[in-house]
């Protein structure tokens, strides 16, 4: 992924309340 691609998807989880550590 580029750091861009992780940028947005952080910003998704933020709004959605999913943390990366609770998807993996």
């Amino acid at each position: 992924m580029t750091v861009e691609n992780n940028k947005v998807k952080e910003s998704y989880n933020r709004e959605t309340g999913v943390n990366e550590k609770e998807r993996q």
